[in-house]
């Protein structure tokens, strides 16, 4: 039966309606489809806005339809996109919630301003691409991109309405005959004729991402040339968005980069084939520009040094993890993370949550289990490419693969739908393949083949199986993702086979590493178009690059450059470029590059974690703590999973809620070494410096040859004073001369200097602070970005007893991005600057923007921080 029209209260009877839930102030808006109203939310004591539909669009609405509609939009969790807190109808009058934000709309400012300077521009348009992106790959499209829909907050760009449009569409499609004829028809138009695509404009109910595309493109050709594309009556606006090609940018705002101009004429193109493929391919471009600026209260980017060793040990722990499942009072419940996790929403059918158990091997030879393995790893990737699959990570997966319930255990914990398993018999130069897929909840078989192949022919085979897969779960395929299916990694066995040996050698360990590394180098010599030989190749670099100059970095490069020239489609060699890029400093180089990764692929979990990473390195922790939200949701069952999440949270995090929420994990995970040393390292913040060390030297005698474990144990023995920690450093010291750890801003080579100094050898200590100083300052000036080497330079010129130069270099640390207002309250080195005034209102700056920061993560991601009530569906249950 279909829903009859929906009634239209009046102001007083609204205002009745909702008095238990709000309380209505003043209306402060409104727009073609909603009134905005200032109100109080009564239970939680906040300012909201709440919007009410307008008579003309309810007169014709179901609202059934449209509560579900709007109820996918709700579950969107982005720094940049104004999150949904409510919705509902009023006496028969639909309306949704959200934050109110002070400040301004960017078409305020347009007004205001008319034209932004052209690096505002493209910064505002990058964030605004960055929620799209985000809303894309969760199958929501905006449909009304436009100026009064992007708010400004603290100088960011947040998009707001996300989904309204597409609610009332569609509400509308399946109301009364008519509906929509006599919705536009009151000059109510599903979207805003000056950003309107043609497809939009053709009334094509089933437009897609690039339809917010060609908005986004109008929105930035107007902040540019101070006026939209196209302009005059809404009739002759329309008729050009059909037929007409906007004016060239550059005859209007010559200042415009040509990339920059190439990019908007693309995304303005009629046909929304000749368009970047989706919001992710626009955002890639602009963050290539290489023009983005921030706005002055926005803090730039901490240090590479020290996310770069944090990195490091993050790949590393790919191949070794194996993290039993949560589970007890504290857990990830079934689609939690989906629903309101921020971490990612559920698809909307939960069989296209996918994962792919480890291959059996069944050869006699033991030798050839390699070939199960890559063909595991062959399915998995070319499965998670597809963003309409949801794809677990190999991590999350692999704890399953023994247990005899694992098919239930997989729906059960980790949400899964659809599962895929199977077994390779090698026997002598030919193959017996068994894959089956099947239904996580019926537990039946949804298809299944079972083929003798040649080994020569392995890699093709491989390929047609994952596509294989794909469409038995009738999975949407872009033409993009159509275009990169069905290629074999290289054209050698041989080549494959010793790639496949290489991958299985530990790559923390220097000895098998430079194993590994000679079997690439035999593998690209039978295939120089290897794309994955090289990339693993460049991936083994960044090891021993750490600390031990630029040559292994150059390597790297050439390798990672290597790899894209061979397959300019692979995602691994975007993601092992942005790891260089990042560790020399390249920030901004590296977000494109970890941006472009995962454009090639959606669910790519390394690279979701290292651009979380890089963004704090940037200053944004934030959104630092939205990427490693995402990769989460890929292996919530994993120690590393809370690791990473734990490198955001303990910038802007509430303290006492992550104390409890990394102890249980870390009790979950009694062997993990990384969540040992997160919670002492929150236990040093908190002032507890006995219990921090005590807890570091313990976890550092369990695994006493662990490099992260070394590091950290020296640093917290620099922070603490303690009498053994040139033992700590000197080992350090001499291996990596350059190197740091993970908080603190000064090399080992550095802090070494201050326990030399502390027992009264004073010439050695300003040996060791003088080469790190011509160290730092030599990297300054060749442009790297990272603030920690300001921060190195105060350090040293403070125990100096040059207080106005370590000033000078503190705030050019901050202005740098230094903003962990906390490590620097902690650092000895900074000691003898602590009570001039200039040290405190640079500290005050770092604290203000955390917790602005902080504000912004917590609209986005709830569920890691503290409320006044734990929600029934929170991903994180805090009993």
């Amino acid at each position: 039966m279909t829903p009859g029209p929906l009634r239209v209260a009046h102001p007083a009877g609204l205002a009745h309606a909702l008095a238990d839930r709000y309380r209505l102030e003043r209306e402060v808006g409104a727009g073609g489809m909603a009134r905005v109203y200032l109100a109080e939310d009564v239970k939680h004591g906040r300012r909201v806005a709440l919007k009410v539909l307008r008579p003309e669009v309810t007169a014709d609405l179901g609202s059934g339809r449209f509560g579900r509609e709007i109820g996918i939009a709700a579950q969107l969790r982005h720094p940049h996109i104004l999150p949904l807190f409510d919705s509902g109808d009023a006496d028969g009058t639909p309306f949704y919630v959200m934050p109110y934000v002070e400040g301004e709309t960017l078409r305020d400012r347009l007004r205001r301003e008319r034209q932004l300077p052209v690096d505002e521009a493209i910064r505002l348009a990058s964030e605004i691409a960055d929620a799209l992106a985000y809303a894309h790959a969760h199958g929501v499209v905006h449909r009304d991109v436009k100026p009064e829909n992007v708010l400004l907050e603290s100088g960011h760009a947040v998009v707001a309405d996300f989904g309204i449009a597409r609610a009332v569409a569609m509400a509308t499609r399946d109301g009364h005959d008519g509906a929509r004829e006599r919705l536009t028809g009151t000059g109510v138009s599903l979207g805003t004729p000056a950003y309107m695509s043609p497809e939009q404009i053709a009334a094509d109910g089933d437009v897609d991402g690039r339809s917010d595309v060609y908005a986004l493109g109008c929105v930035l050709y107007e902040m540019l040339a101070g006026e939209p594309p196209f302009t005059g009556s809404a009739a002759s606006v329309l008729r050009q968005h059909l037929l007409d090609a906007p004016r060239p940018i550059a005859e209007l705002r010559a200042d415009t980069p040509r990339d920059v101009a190439a990019l908007l004429t693309r995304a303005l193109a009629k046909d929304p084939a000749e368009r970047p493929d989706g919001a992710a391919e626009l955002l890639a471009g602009l963050a290539g520009s290489g023009r983005v600026a921030r706005p002055a209260s926005v803090v730039p980017r901490p240090r590479v040094e020290r996310r770069w060793r944090t990195v490091a040990a993050a790949l590393g722990a790919r191949a070794a993890l194996g993290a039993a499942a949560l589970g007890g009072g504290w857990a990830l419940r079934r689609g939690a993370a989906g629903r309101r996790g921020g971490a990612e929403i559920a698809p909307a059918d939960q069989k296209y949550v996918v994962a792919v158990l480890p291959f059996e091997s069944l050869s006699a030879d033991s030798a050839k289990a390699y070939f199960a393995a890559g063909l595991t790893e062959e399915v998995t990737a070319a499965l998670s490419r597809l963003s309409a699959l949801r794809v677990m990570s190999r991590s999350a997966v692999r704890p399953y693969a023994p247990v005899a319930d694992r098919l239930a255990r997989l729906r059960k914990e980790l949400g899964v739908g659809s599962i895929i398993e199977g077994s390779v018999r090698v026997n002598g130069d030919s193959a017996r393949v068994t894959v089956r897929l099947v239904d996580a909840r019926s537990e039946g078989t949804v298809w299944s083949t079972e083929r003798d192949v040649a080994i020569a022919d392995a890699l093709v085979v491989q390929s047609q199986l994952a596509r294989t897969i794909a469409d038995a779960l009738r999975a949407r395929v872009t033409p993009a993702e159509a275009r990169r299916r069905g290629r074999p990694p290289t054209i050698s066995p041989e080549a494959y086979e010793l790639y496949l040996r290489a991958t299985r050698m530990p790559v923390a360990v220097a000895a098998s590493n430079r194993e590994a590394m000679d079997l690439l180098r035999r593998a690209v010599a039978l295939d120089a178009g290897f794309a994955l030989a090289h990339y693993e190749l460049a991936h083994r670099y960044t090891f021993l690059a750490y600390g031990r100059g630029s040559a292994y970095v150059d390597s790297g490069m050439a390798q990672a450059r290597a790899a894209i020239a061979a397959d300019p489609e692979l995602a691994n060699g975007y993601f092992v470029l942005g790891d260089l890029q990042s560790y020399s400093g390249r920030f901004d180089d590296a977000r494109a590059s970890y941006l472009r990764s995962l454009a090639l692929d959606p669910n790519y979990d390394w690279a979701m974690n290292d651009l979380g990473f890089n963004e704090e390195l940037a200053g944004r922790f934030d959104e630092a703590l939205h990427w490693h939200a995402l990769a989460f949701r890929l292996a919530p069952n994993t120690a590393d999973a809370f690791y990473h999440v734990e490198a955001a949270l303990v910038h802007i995090g509430d303290d006492a809620f992550d104390e409890r929420f990394f102890a249980r994990a870390a009790a979950r995970f009694p062997e993990s070494r990384r969540l040992a040393l997160s919670l002492a390292r929150l236990e040093l913040l908190l002032g507890r410096d006995s219990i921090a060390a005590d807890r570091t030297r313990r976890t550092l005698s369990r695994s006493p040859a662990d490099q992260e474990s070394q590091m950290f144990a020296a640093e917290v023995a620099t922070v603490t004073r303690a009498a053994d920690a040139e033992s700590f450093l000197a080992p350090l010291v001499r291996e990596a001369p350059d190197g740091r750890g993970d908080f603190l801003a000064e090399s080992f080579r550095t802090q070494l200097g201050l326990a030399l100094a502390g027992r009264g050898e004073r010439a050695r200590a300003e040996s060791l602070w003088a080469a790190s100083a011509a160290l730092a300052q030599r990297q300054i000036a060749e442009g790297h970005e990272s603030p920690a080497l300001r921060v190195e330079l105060a350090a040293i010129a403070s125990v100096r007893g040059d207080s106005a130069a370590a000033l000078d270099w503190l705030q050019r640390g901050y202005d740098a991005g230094w903003t962990d207002a906390r490590i620097t309250a902690l650092d000895p080195f900074l000691e003898p600057l602590r009570t001039h005034t200039r040290y405190g209102a640079v500290v005050a700056r770092m604290r203000a923007d955390l917790a602005a920061m902080r504000r912004r993560a917590e609209a986005a991601h709830p569920e890691f921080f503290p409320t006044r009530e734990v929600p029934n569906d929170s991903g994180v249950r805090d009993e």
